[in-house]
């Protein structure tokens, strides 16, 4: 089954974990990446802007594909309420999920930092929108 909210909270939450070790900063990065994209689609589940169809989010009966550095835009895109505006994409441009296969050293402690920035902020719009509909 299918929980996008759910998933969010895993991979951040593996990701701060992880955060002090210098030596995986790779997996860290990739970590929050899938959060942010989790995060964003549980969003748009919770205020009944997508659905979850065949195994996968669908918004405005298309198929959403993508990961976090091709999906903020779709989700900017398709959100209206303003309380839940993301915006942030600069700090996922250059993020790819093939990086999972990338050296360590291509991870700065900057580019971490503002992807943790970044992701935090996912996980409370989240939070918002599981209070919103009376989520726990």
């Amino acid at each position: 089954m299918i929980n996008f909210a759910e998933a969010a909270k895993r991979h951040f939450h593996s990701a701060r974990e992880l955060e002090p070790k210098e030596a995986l900063q790779g997996t860290t990065d990739h970590l929050l990446g899938l959060s942010v994209e989790c995060a964003l689609k549980a969003i748009l589940v919770l205020l009944k802007v997508g659905e979850i169809k065949d195994q996968y989010l669908q918004v405005n009966g298309k198929r959403s594909k993508g990961h976090v550095d091709k999906y903020i835009g779709e989700y900017n895109n398709s959100i209206k309420n303003a309380n839940f505006e993301y915006g942030d994409t600069s700090s996922w441009d250059d993020w790819k999920v093939d990086q999972r296969y990338a050296a360590d050293q291509d991870f700065t402690p900057e580019k971490l930092k503002r992807r943790f920035d970044s992701s935090l902020k996912a996980m409370k719009l989240l939070e918002s929108a599981e209070n919103n509909n009376g989520v726990k």
